[in-house]
């Protein structure tokens, strides 16, 4: 009965601490900037990561925050699930609400200090699949 508890507690915490571990393997915590396109379009992004989620803002056209919580480590790719938005009022934009309940890929390249963003924005005039990559933002500390 004992072995058992302590055999389920280790995996318990094994769990817990996946997303830490997907991190710990190359991937970088923090707070990047860059910008990502589609077309000729493109949109500056700032963003911030941490092992259980990301807070992603958009400038320009979108001029949005949305949120994303961590969901699995896929190959060699961290995958995330918009899960809140806002925008500002001024905004006409309506982008990241449409992007909640949908999909980000973020993946790292081999001895790049960058991040790679994936995802589709679904519907509206922005319609289509979004990348681009990030770099480590000098300015936070």
């Amino acid at each position: 009965m004992v072995i058992r508890f302590k055999k389920n507690l280790g995996m318990g915490a094994l769990l817990c601490l996946l997303p830490t571990l997907a991190f710990a393997h190359g991937w970088e915590e923090g707070v990047w900037k860059g910008s990502i396109h589609k077309g000729k379009h493109d949109v500056g992004v700032h963003a911030q990561f941490r092992p259980d989620g990301a807070e992603l803002i958009f400038d320009g056209a979108f001029t949005c925050k949305v949120k994303a919580r961590y969901d699995k480590a896929d190959g060699d790719a961290l995958v995330y699930t918009f899960s809140e938005a806002e925008i500002d009022a001024k905004s006409k934009g309506k982008v990241c609400y449409d992007l909640v309940g949908k999909i980000l890929e973020l993946t790292h390249g081999a001895g790049d200090d960058t991040l790679t963003l994936d995802f589709i924005v679904p519907v509206n005039a922005w319609e289509g699949r979004w990348k681009g990559q990030l770099g480590r933002d000098p300015d936070y500390r």
